[in-house]
């Protein structure tokens, strides 16, 4: 990534980027992951639009990967609340509820299914 021009802002399981001089390219997050989880996660992904294509990752990957981060604990609740709740509301792709809960019992335990609905 610093290779094309962009800047490394955080470390972890995920890393996020910003370009060093084009505040008009949006930031970038990158998940860092072993090769069957991303054979997984490609399943569903689809390419980004152009000018540079990059495969990102589909709806479920992504509630997956933010109900897998509810289990970190309280630092990041609130906004993987809020990130889950946004991408139910506002995608395009339409999880069936029971999905929804069989996602939240697999990824981050029995209880998040209630508290993504508000109803903990």
């Amino acid at each position: 990534m610093e290779k094309i021009g962009f800047v490394r802002m955080s470390e972890g399981m995920a890393s996020r980027f910003k370009h060093h001089s084009d505040p008009s390219i949006p930031f970038t997050d990158l998940i860092w992951v072993d090769d069957a989880t991303f054979a997984t996660m490609r399943e569903t992904s689809q390419d980004s639009p152009g000018p540079l294509v990059v495969p990102m990752l589909g709806l479920k990957a992504l509630l997956a990967m933010k109900l897998y981060a509810l289990k970190d604990g309280e630092a990041r609740d609130h906004k993987d609340l809020l990130d889950i709740r946004s991408l139910l509301r506002y995608s395009p792709t339409k999880i069936p509820d029971g999905e929804l809960r069989a996602m939240c019992e697999r990824y981050a335990g029995p209880e998040a299914y209630a508290a993504i609905k508000g109803s903990s």
